[in-house]
């Protein structure tokens, strides 16, 4: 009755997690980020789901005389990678501003989060009220209680969530006798998993039953020098589980069809990327990362023929691109590619599990 115990709790802990976020009233916040010294701002959309805190918002502000600045946020922070998140009340009378030495920012609450990238490195960002007012580049007022209502609402999830991985990573509790178990509704004997490596099986760290691998269609673009292409990408492609597909999706052309084993690499960035003029006789080479807008970029390396490697990459379908010009994000904030980046490295990594178990 061990594992029994086990796995019941652990599936109603995540029903709850589902339940709690769903009924949350405070999932939503709209805020201003800072720049130079509070004169110039941008807006931004943050949103709570089950797994992340969204940004969502335009990257360009203005720093004066129809000059653009930049300022690139993640699409999306895994809440288990969210350090701190608090709403705090900062003003003159303490000697505290906010973001900048010469910011004149008072009696405002400001919505203050830290957090690991990836690579294990720590960010602080902090927000101010959306509403919140400007008089040259002193701000104030705003909606305080939606910022401490979002900011509680934000670390509960991100509690949770945490204890949520814990759960799902821990082994089952060894059992001496296998329970039996009866569908009351039916009367049919139910199985429950009879090893560790079973219960992995069932219940992934996403809280998820994991299935079997099947072709999933993701939807994106395909920059060359001076055009995009429309693709559909398959991670396992439809017709041969064993290989990646890409098809453009307007001529239906053939654009990539190779085996899985054979991507050397996987990676993502936030990139500038441009679509050049052609000018006749003039080959035009990107020079470094640029300056402007940056769009989530997914690349991948792979060997054709023997050891030769090539690269292609793909951006998000909603990201907006002009001949002469920046692509920018589109609605999805290039989460997008982030999920297709997902779908590839589970193709890869269940074609790599399934070699291994053909070698031995």
């Amino acid at each position: 009755m061990k594992r029994l115990f086990f796995f019941s709790a652990l599936l109603c802990a995540y029903a709850l997690v589902g339940q709690n976020l769903s009924l949350a009233q405070d999932s939503y916040l709209t805020v201003r980020h800072l720049h130079g010294g509070g004169w110039a701002s941008h807006s931004l959309e943050l949103e709570l789901t089950p797994k992340a805190l969204l940004l969502t918002g335009t990257q360009e502000f203005p720093v004066g005389e129809g000059a653009m600045g930049y300022c690139v946020f993640p699409a999306q922070i895994p809440l288990e990678r969210i350090i701190k998140v608090e709403a705090k009340r900062e003003g003159l009378a303490s000697g505290l501003k906010l973001f900048s030495a010469t910011s004149n920012s008072y009696n405002i609450v400001k919505l203050h989060l830290e957090y690991h990238d990836e690579r294990g490195g720590t960010h602080s960002l902090d927000f101010i009220p959306g509403d919140a007012q400007q008089s040259n580049n002193a701000w104030s007022g705003g909606n305080s209680e939606a910022v401490r209502s979002f900011a509680e609402a934000a670390k509960y999830a991100a509690d949770l969530r945490t204890q949520q991985i814990k759960a799902a990573s821990a082994p089952p509790v060894p059992e001496q006798v296998a329970p039996v178990l009866v569908d009351p509704d039916t009367g049919k004997k139910v199985e429950m998993p009879d090893s560790a490596n079973d219960a992995e099986n069932a219940v992934t760290a996403d809280g998820n039953l994991q299935t079997s691998a099947v072709p999933v269609l993701y939807k994106a673009q395909m920059p060359w020098a001076d055009t995009i292409h429309r693709v559909n990408v398959w991670p396992i492609s439809p017709v041969d589980h064993s290989r990646l597909r890409v098809q453009d999706a307007d001529t239906g052309n053939l654009l990539i069809d190779i085996p899985l084993e054979r991507i050397n690499r996987v990676k993502v960035r936030q990139h500038v990327v441009e679509l050049t003029i052609p000018t006749p006789g003039v080959i035009t080479i990107p020079l470094g990362p640029g300056y402007g807008p940056k769009v989530y970029e997914l690349c991948l390396r792979m060997y054709t023929v023997g050891t030769k490697e090539v690269t292609n990459c793909v951006i998000s379908d909603q990201a907006q691109c002009a001949r002469g010009a920046q692509c920018q994000e589109g609605l999805d904030g290039g989460r997008n590619i982030l999920s297709l980046e997902e779908g590839v490295n589970k193709a890869i990594a269940s074609r790599a599990k399934e070699l291994k178990q053909i070698r031995n």
